[in-house]
């Protein structure tokens, strides 16, 4: 039996954040003014399993479909392993600077004097997270033949939309289902 050729071995790897680079952690204070949140019920409508999570990106992917490319849309979902010592998993948290800003926020949520869900959550996972010998999981949701997220920070576009509002995704096509992303 013939063996098939392999090619070459791709190398990943993982961007590496100047010191000195303006990408940070930013994190908005609320005030009594600015009125209360207690908690965004969308979070909890959709149950957290991985039928729900497929079919729920895999209807955002659809609704950001390049159609009029004639492209086709292709979803790949990829699950990986981080175990404690690996070196791509501190690189991994070097770059995002998670001991700078993220941990921190994070720390800080999970010790709120208020009971919610998502305290409670959070507060578990940075106490698996931080047990010797733990393994980082990450999830990467990848689409193609779609429009993907467009714009800058602050203005009228869909990266805007996802990361300052809450429930609005900024669909441009009528028929899309939902009214925010995973």
């Amino acid at each position: 039996m013939k063996s098939a050729k392999k090619g070459p071995k791709k190398k990943r790897r993982i961007a590496k954040v100047a010191a000195d680079s303006p990408l940070g952690w930013h994190f908005r204070n609320s005030s009594l003014q600015d009125g209360r949140s207690y908690g965004n019920a969308a979070m909890y409508a959709t149950p957290q399993t991985v039928e729900s999570l497929v079919r729920e990106a895999g209807q955002n992917s659809l609704d950001a479909a390049l159609l009029s490319e004639g492209k086709l849309v292709a979803v790949r979902y990829r699950l990986v392993e981080l175990p404690d010592g690996c070196h791509r998993r501190e690189s991994f948290i070097q770059a995002l600077r998670y001991d700078e800003g993220l941990a921190p926020h994070l720390r800080a949520v999970a010790k709120s004097s208020k009971a919610t869900n998502t305290a409670a959550r959070i507060k578990r996972a940075l106490a698996d997270l931080d047990k010797p010998g733990s393994t980082l999981w990450l999830l990467v949701v990848e689409d193609y033949g779609t429009s993907g997220l467009e714009g800058e920070e602050f203005n009228d576009a869909s990266f805007s939309a996802l990361i300052r509002d809450v429930e609005n995704s900024r669909k441009t096509n009528e028929g899309a289902g939902g009214s925010f992303g995973l």
